[in-house]
């Protein structure tokens, strides 16, 4: 299960008006589609394949049920979206939560499994879920080439 990203902030750093140029970003969502696309289109197939007419009405409603649930868990599925600009890392959530880091602060960047964990001189900012790690690490080696970047693979199966 991923890890909600969290921030721990010594300094104060109020989140600018301008945070510049995005070299990166990446949206972090809530997967609708496995949750209710999934059993919908089981449900729909069950509909169209059973023998018994009470299964199939029941079937047929369910997946309908699943299907309107998809479509109104579609808006707000966003969680989170982090940036890295030329200035800045931010993380942004639609619930209002934001936070900014100074990339000339950052003198440490540890990926560790699908976690990646920002050590500043102004507080340290864990980014909870990252899918392209690569090109987050390309877009940093470009605006941060100072921040040092550890790779740690996880010693256990999360499973």
């Amino acid at each position: 299960m991923p890890t909600p990203s969290r921030a721990e902030i010594t300094t104060p750093v109020p989140f600018p008006d301008d945070p510049g140029e995005i070299v990166w970003e990446e949206r972090r969502s809530v997967p609708v589609a496995a949750f209710f696309g999934v059993p919908a289109v089981l449900l729909a197939l069950l509909a169209i394949g059973a023998d018994q007419t009470v299964l199939r009405v029941v079937a047929g409603a369910l997946a309908a049920l699943f299907a309107v649930l998809l479509w109104r868990a579609r808006r707000g599925r966003l969680i989170e979206t982090f940036a890295v600009t030329d200035r800045y890392l931010t993380v942004v959530q639609p619930t209002g939560g934001r936070v900014a880091l100074p990339l000339d602060a950052v003198e440490l960047v540890a990926l560790h499994g699908d976690e990646v964990r920002f050590h500043a001189t102004v507080g340290t900012v864990t980014l909870g879920f990252v899918q392209h790690q690569r090109r987050l690490v390309q877009a940093l080696e470009r605006v941060a080439p100072r921040a040092r970047i550890d790779r740690t693979l996880p010693t256990a199966c999360a499973t």
